[in-house]
């Protein structure tokens, strides 16, 4: 396995694009749930037929996010869907407090932020929300 940057290392959610977020925050979502997580699912959860799912879940694996033997998220997954969690939470109340959003809307918007913005995006409505709370 390749040794990891000093960027990765901090800001583990870095490196993965849309598709791969949208799975991670699909897998915390249901793990939070009371049943087992199941392929089934995770392919509904993120709109995908079950061998469109089990193929991302190879690729999570290879990448050491989901665990060998269950699907469930490893240790480096976890963290990494919880910055993504956190963006999506930050970007939700921004959009509805700040732009005046419904709540609705604000969560759609919040979503796509979490998605497809940039690190630096992320970091700084992380950062906001912390402000904005204190």
């Amino acid at each position: 396995m390749k040794e990891k940057s000093r960027a990765e290392a901090e800001f583990p959610c870095s490196e993965i694009g849309e598709t791969t977020a949208r799975y991670l925050l699909a897998l915390l979502d249901l793990d939070r749930g009371e049943k087992r997580t199941t392929q089934a699912a995770l392919a509904r959860a993120v709109g995908v037929s079950a061998p469109t799912a089990l193929e991302m879940v190879r690729r999570l694996r290879a990448r050491g996010l989901v665990e060998d033997d269950a699907l469930a998220l490893t240790r480096e997954g976890t963290s990494t869907a919880l910055v993504l969690v956190s963006r999506r939470d930050a970007a939700r109340r921004w959009t509805h407090e700040v732009l005046g959003l419904e709540e609705s809307d604000a969560r759609a918007e919040a979503e796509h932020l979490a998605l497809h913005g940039s690190p630096t995006l992320g970091r700084k409505l992380t950062a906001w929300r912390r402000t904005a709370a204190g």
